[in-house]
């Protein structure tokens, strides 16, 4: 059988070392040892296809959206705002589901026999999820949810108690009809572990628009 001749093989050494100085420096020792263990493949075309498809399956992971908006909404409001924030930001989208939804009922606050007046009294509440995402790939977490009696809803505790968000950046964004952000999130701030960073986002009141969304994001430098 042939041997690559030694100038060939480290020219393929050189040309995937220079790719690789861009969006995936980071990765290039890597690749370095992955390539060595390829030139020692049993044909060169074989080395080479090889080669191309870690070169595109690398280049496709790092194309991969980096961010994603995690929410929860019981009437659909939190939900528009949290869908444009996906969408402008180019991130993914996870809507949290109760594993009991809220009906009309359990959000009669006003009603002390109501669903949510009896989570908001009570400090064991942990609303069950029925499913949480995968965290891993991402670098920042946009939160979404209601502002319920001045605080976030007890099922957003329930998700900061379970999911995993060591080393990233959490930003998190309310809807209500007149309260601002506040503290509404100092309950699940505590109760998130592991954080990299906390940025305590906006409030958007009955009467916001898209418009407003994209004004904050542009604050944070999310969006020009």
């Amino acid at each position: 059988m042939r041997k690559p001749s030694t100038t060939l093989s480290r020219n393929f050494f050189v040309v995937l070392n220079s790719a690789f100085i861009g969006g995936v420096f980071a990765l290039r020792n890597f690749c370095n040892l992955f390539i060595l263990e390829i030139l020692k493949g049993p044909t060169m075309r074989k080395r080479l296809t090889y080669v191309l498809m870690f070169i595109t399956v690398t280049f496709l992971q790092t194309a991969v959206a980096k961010d994603i908006v995690v929410y929860f909404s019981a009437t659909g409001t939190t939900a528009r705002f949290a869908q444009h924030v996906a969408q402008v930001t180019k991130s993914d989208a996870f809507e949290i589901k109760p594993v009991q939804p809220y009906s009309q009922e359990d959000l009669n606050w006003k009603n002390p026999k109501s669903r949510t007046f009896k989570e908001y009294f009570d400090k064991t509440a942990r609303p069950a999820i029925s499913k949480f995402p995968n965290l891993k790939p991402y670098d920042t977490i946009y939160v979404g949810y209601p502002i319920w009696g001045g605080y976030a809803p007890k099922i957003m505790l329930t998700f900061f108690e379970k999911a995993n968000v060591k080393g990233k950046r959490i930003v998190t964004f309310s809807t209500c009809e007149k309260s601002a952000l506040g503290q509404s999130d100092g309950a699940i701030k505590s109760t998130a572990k592991g954080y990299r960073a906390w940025v305590s986002g906006k409030s958007f009141k009955e009467g916001s628009t898209e418009k407003d969304v994209d004004a904050w994001l542009k604050t944070l430098g999310v969006i020009r």
